[in-house]
């Protein structure tokens, strides 16, 4: 339903009154970045066509042909999406587990579902088989009478020769049949299909419903809300990895400062025994950090060029440019002088070797160690 999709407001109505006109385009092209809703979208307009009890603003949800839809069960609802194919696969093979998918998640991602049906690392793609299968379907009589869908998830994953097959039907579709494709990329997108489809914007989720959402699925607080919202630039796939990233990033940070401040304390301190007293905090660091999983090294080595790079451009004191959390900002405040022209490449470089040496397995103490010497030579203000 239309109500299942956070914000939207304008495509909905957009979509609502081309139902109520009857001024359906029989092939539409659903277009914007991940995390906008398109899918959703393009399910919650089929849904409303058929709905024998239609409101001004939704689906009833209680009719029989709404209770079909709700575990997309609907016999005139069919569906193509990329697969990594193995022998003579087609899509009705992955059905079952992509309807779940969807069912579960309106913002399903292309890595998510791959993820979910292989373990390759294979690109998915929409086959030439499948070009038939949506002749066929679509060329049968509805079942119950009303339109029959076909919502084509991420067209730009056919091959030329799917593509061109299907021009024929988008050309000259059979009576009450309704094309949707749904695209992350349009420009992908053959010439010959664009131009025989009506494009539909969805645009960037408004970043106060963003804010709203994480609000009340992540209990943030109103300043991280906001924050989340900006990084996520109209994205609920990115807000939701922005939110559930955020305690990670949290011990990262704790992590970070620890090692800038102890790294340039070295360097500052005025007694040998203060210095002696943070060299031994580091080797303790280095061994701290060496008995956590390669991958949370890596992450944290990750984490640290970002911060690298904002306090850096926090030295502009240009907001628009900055995305720091709250509690990153108080830090650098004080922080960003010391990364300046002189040592952001230095201190980047650093960063980004130790990343390369751990994930080709080096040895997690040495390369830390190594790593906060080199900082106690390039941390410092111009």
């Amino acid at each position: 339903m239309f109500a299942d999709i956070i914000g939207q407001e304008k495509v909905k109505k957009h979509l609502i009154d081309s139902a109520k006109s009857g001024r359906v385009p029989h092939a539409q092209l659903f277009c914007g970045k991940e995390g906008t809703g398109k899918l959703g979208l393009a399910i919650a307009y089929a849904q409303y066509l058929s709905c024998e009890h239609p409101t001004d603003s939704d689906s009833c949800g209680v009719c029989p042909s709404c209770l079909k839809f709700r575990n997309l069960a609907h016999p005139d609802l069919h569906f193509v999406f990329p697969i990594v194919k193995k022998d003579n696969e087609t899509c009705d093979d992955y059905l079952k587990q992509f309807r779940e998918c969807v069912t579960n998640d309106h913002y399903l991602t292309n890595s998510t579902w791959l993820n979910e049906i292989s373990n390759e690392t294979k690109k998915g793609k929409i086959y030439d088989s499948e070009s038939d299968k949506i002749i066929k379907k679509l060329s049968m009589k509805s079942y119950e009478g009303g339109y029959k869908f076909m919502i084509i998830w991420q067209p730009e994953s056919m091959d030329v020769g799917t593509a061109n097959k299907i021009l024929k039907i988008i050309e000259e579709p059979p009576a009450k049949t309704l094309m949707i494709l749904v695209s992350n990329e349009p420009d992908r997108i053959i010439g010959t299909i664009l131009s025989r489809t009506q494009m539909v914007n969805v645009p960037p989720v408004e970043r106060d419903k963003i804010e709203s959402y994480v609000k009340e699925q992540y209990q943030e607080s109103d300043d991280n809300a906001k924050y989340i919202a900006r990084v996520a630039a109209g994205s609920i796939v990115a807000a939701r990895n922005a939110a559930e990233s955020n305690s990670a990033n949290k011990q990262h940070f704790e992590d970070f400062k620890f090692l800038m401040r102890t790294t340039w304390g070295i360097r500052n301190f005025s007694t040998l025994d203060k210095k002696g007293d943070a060299l031994i905090d580091l080797r303790k660091f280095a061994e701290t950090m060496a008995k956590n999983s390669r991958n949370h090294q890596i992450e944290f080595l990750q984490y640290a060029q970002r911060m690298i790079r904002e306090n850096f451009i926090y030295n502009f004191h240009n907001e628009d440019l900055n995305y720091l959390a709250p509690f990153e900002k108080d830090f650098s405040k004080n922080f960003s002088p010391f990364i300046n022209e002189g040592n952001v490449i230095g201190i980047s470089t650093c960063l980004g070797e130790a990343e390369k040496s751990i994930a080709q397995n080096g040895q997690s103490k040495i390369i830390f160690t190594d790593l906060a010497l080199k900082m106690i030579m390039l941390l410092k203000t111009n």
